[in-house]
């Protein structure tokens, strides 16, 4: 069954948690984005709003560090694949930068503050909203995510570095 990404607006919903994973690494005495350029892969699940379940494979990777972080990652379920692209900019503790998803046209804000664990991240788009925490090390990821105005309701994703 193609879910043709639940009516379009929750193809994001993955891709939002995978690119949360990426600034958690950040955080530390003073945060940086130091050591989280590389490759990075991992799965999880998404939550749609009826309660099923579907599995979500991950793979990307970042470069950058200190202050500022490019990314690019791909994911996909039996369902679909998308490709997403971000920028992101750490000043003092927050983070703020771009997100855009190219084959279903998803533009979002990022806008967080690092934590005693990682971060809290909001994401504010044209077509889909999220917030959710993200935590772990420099080699291991840990995503969730709750999103509204779309039909996948939580993202659960774990990466770790390659």
């Amino acid at each position: 069954m193609t879910i043709a990404c639940i009516v379009r607006r929750s193809c994001g919903a993955a891709a939002l948690a995978a690119l949360l994973a990426f600034a958690a690494a950040a955080h530390a005495a003073q945060p940086s984005f130091k050591g989280l350029a590389g490759s990075w892969s991992g799965g999880g699940t998404i939550t749609l709003a009826g309660g099923a379940k579907e599995k979500v494979r991950c793979s990307g990777s970042a470069s950058g560090g200190g202050n500022t972080l490019s990314q690019s990652i791909r994911c996909a379920s039996t369902s679909y694949r998308f490709v997403i692209s971000s920028s992101l900019r750490l000043e003092g503790s927050s983070v703020r930068g771009n997100f855009s998803e190219s084959q279903y046209g998803f533009d979002a804000s990022v806008f967080g503050k690092a934590t005693a664990n990682g971060f809290r991240l909001s994401l504010r788009g044209n077509t889909v909203s999220a917030s959710g925490s993200v935590s772990g090390s420099p080699t291991r990821q840990s995503i969730n995510l709750s999103l509204a105005g779309t039909k996948v309701r939580r993202v659960s994703i774990n990466l770790r570095k390659r």
